[in-house]
């Protein structure tokens, strides 16, 4: 009788704790945006060729904090919900750099993905076949991935997944802290003032 009862308590108290568990493990699989310092110190350096074949290279020094955005496929379509209000906020204060994470494409379909991204994009967007990006820093499939890059090349906060109003606002004052500059205090230049010097 004993046993019986004691089998049944340890059951009773097991059982709450097991589904807490449960539920944990299903929170981790959601795709949420997470702020956090780089998993790496040293500086990134890329060294890839964009649509049009000509090179595109991030490499420290830089004149501006750089958002450099990865995404494959799926991930691309969350990209400008990111890039948008960053662009409006700080405008020339912050440089752009995109990359495609193209592992996925099979060798023989190089020359038609490349075509497709050369009518699809009037910005250049850097073509990573061979994992080059994804070796130095932690890339997520199907999301958006976001690294901010101090003027030194180092991952100083990094975002995954779809953007959300509280995301985005933290990253605003994470790019503002390196900036140097409050959120609200960001000087007014133009997008084409920055292309047309570049």
């Amino acid at each position: 009788m004993r046993s019986e009862s004691f089998s049944v308590s340890t059951a009773a108290i097991v059982r709450p704790w097991l589904r807490f568990v449960i539920a944990l493990i299903a929170l981790a699989q959601i795709d949420c945006p997470s702020l956090f310092a780089g998993d790496t110190n040293s500086p990134i350096v890329i060294h890839l060729e964009n649509q049009w074949e000509k090179p595109a290279k991030l490499q420290a020094p830089m004149q501006h904090v750089t958002i450099l955005t990865v995404a494959d496929r799926a991930g691309a379509e969350q990209i400008q919900e990111w890039v948008a209000p960053l662009k409006k906020e700080f405008a020339a204060n912050i440089d752009f750099f995109a990359v495609a994470d193209l592992r996925a494409v099979p060798r023989p379909l190089r020359g038609f993905v490349r075509r497709r991204f050369a009518k699809a994009y009037d910005y250049p967007i850097g073509l990573d076949w061979s994992g080059s990006v994804a070796n130095q820093l932690t890339i997520k499939e199907d999301v958006a991935n976001l690294f901010v890059l101090d003027q030194q090349g180092r991952v100083q906060a990094t975002m995954h997944g779809s953007a959300t109003a509280p995301s985005i606002e933290t990253l605003k004052t994470e790019i503002a802290k390196l900036i140097g500059k409050p959120v609200a205090k960001i000087d007014a230049h133009t997008q084409a003032d920055r292309e047309t010097s570049q």
